[in-house]
């Protein structure tokens, strides 16, 4: 949650001693926002089909202060396969915490075409150490990414009803999911994401996922193998942090 505390911190600092009507800080994809009453922001969300055209609106009445994405092909080091996940919450620090957890959730432990390597091969002073991060997704069959996606969409739809967030959207592959009407109810997702809330993908870009779903492929086969299952409540804990550099 560095990211998402850095960009509250500052929203503070901007904040203090003034009236300002709207303001935002962004900080690598983590998004902090500050509303005045009776003012409202919109927002980018990519990966619905329609590019960037599509809005979210956060209004000063909604519980919405923070925006963060999460996924392996971000800055940050992922322990999931989601392309991105972007959660809206009470902060940036919550959401970056939440967006994290349930990327890290959309897995398919010891699926041979997910690639990993140790944190520490890619970076060697990874505070992730020797734990396995995703460097690469092959082909998936539709039945595959809907279960992955549903793996996450449990954990992020049981923060939803403990009101740590208020909604979230689950990207992988050409296929969502979403939470809380985190998706415009125009849209119908066909493309992985860009850049949703702002968070560039550094590897690999944007995709048309439907070209790597394979339906030949056996779903049964890979959760009959042994494993270490990375759990869903393991932190991203990146050396990288998403907006910065450690120092």
């Amino acid at each position: 949650a560095v990211a998402g505390s850095v960009a509250d911190e500052m929203l503070a600092a901007m904040c203090a001693g003034r009236a300002l009507d709207r303001a935002y800080v962004n900080d690598g994809g983590d998004i902090a926002i500050h509303l005045a009453p009776g003012q409202w922001m919109k927002a980018a969300i990519a990966g619905t089909g329609h590019g960037l055209s599509d809005r979210l609106v956060i209004r000063s009445e909604d519980r919405v202060r923070g925006i963060a994405t999460s996924g392996w092909r971000g800055r940050s080091f992922s322990l999931g396969i989601a392309d991105a996940v972007t959660v809206l919450a009470k902060d940036a620090a919550t959401a970056d915490v939440a967006a994290t957890l349930v990327a890290n959730a959309v897995d398919l432990p010891s699926h041979p075409a997910i690639h990993r390597e140790r944190a520490c091969d890619i970076q060697p002073d990874s505070d992730l150490g020797e734990r396995l991060v995703t460097t690469g997704v092959g082909p998936l069959s539709t039945g595959e990414i809907a279960f992955a996606l549903d793996r996450g969409l449990a954990i992020a739809e049981t923060y939803r009803r403990r009101g740590l967030i208020e909604a979230a959207a689950l990207f992988l592959a050409g296929q969502s999911r979403d939470c809380g009407n985190a998706l415009p109810e125009k849209t119908t997702p066909l493309h992985t994401p860009l850049c949703p809330a702002g968070h560039l993908p550094l590897k690999g870009g944007d995709r048309d996922g439907r070209a790597a779903c394979s339906p030949f492929y056996d779903f049964g086969d890979w959760r009959k193998q042994q494993g270490q299952p990375i759990s869903p409540l393991e932190g991203e804990m990146s050396g990288r942090t998403e907006g910065g550099a450690k120092g």
